[in-house]
């Protein structure tokens, strides 16, 4: 066996175990070291389902996060033809970004999908830390104190991140650019 193939292989195991043992870890927005929380790691076992009916079982779980501490909750969506769906969900408490990690449970592989959820906020909001990490150009030492977006509409970030889920209390939208994004649902998710 090649040595660099050895040592990757050895690496990729230790990554993976530190991962699967912690519910904290480090994560870089803009250069800044930032904690990604493990909020709870969820299975849909239906291998038939499809990753809209697995974005509406995701929703109100994400919501229920976002509801209880105000921070946008996220997560890759992960699939195996042999168990059906899981994610990991993930906060980075700030109220507008979210890291997408590709991470999945055991099994599972990450499909092209991610879903993260907005929290409701009346027009502006007073940033933290974090937050200002989200919104700041690289090299762009503005700081803001105020945020102006529309909770119920995808941001700018959102569409770079690639295809995806949003959902928010006004319900659950998927978008592939600017120009394909359709309501899967109008219901507001809520708790399980």
């Amino acid at each position: 066996m090649n040595i660099r193939i050895l040592i990757c292989l050895i690496a990729s195991f230790f990554y993976s175990s530190a991962w699967a043992e912690s519910t904290s870890y480090t994560v870089k927005v803009n250069h800044e070291s930032v904690e990604l929380i493990l909020l709870e790691t969820v299975h849909l076992q239906e291998p038939s389902a499809d990753a809209d009916a697995f974005a509406q079982f995701l929703a109100p779980k994400l919501m229920h996060h976002t509801r209880n501490n105000g921070f946008e909750s996220c997560s890759q969506m992960c699939y195996s033809p042999n168990h059906g769906w899981a994610a990991h969900i993930f906060t980075t408490q700030s109220q507008i970004g979210c890291v997408i990690v590709n991470y999945c449970p055991v099994n599972h592989t990450a499909t092209e999908h991610s879903i993260h959820s907005h929290p409701d906020y009346q027009n502006s909001l007073t940033l933290s830390k974090v937050d200002r990490l989200f919104i700041r150009a690289p090299g762009h030492r503005r700081h803001l104190s105020t945020h102006h977006q529309n909770p119920h509409l995808f941001s700018e970030a959102d569409f770079k991140a690639g295809p995806g889920y949003m959902t928010s209390s006004a319900g659950l939208w998927h978008q592939r650019s600017k120009h394909d994004i359709r309501q899967i649902s109008s219901t507001p998710a809520t708790a399980p």
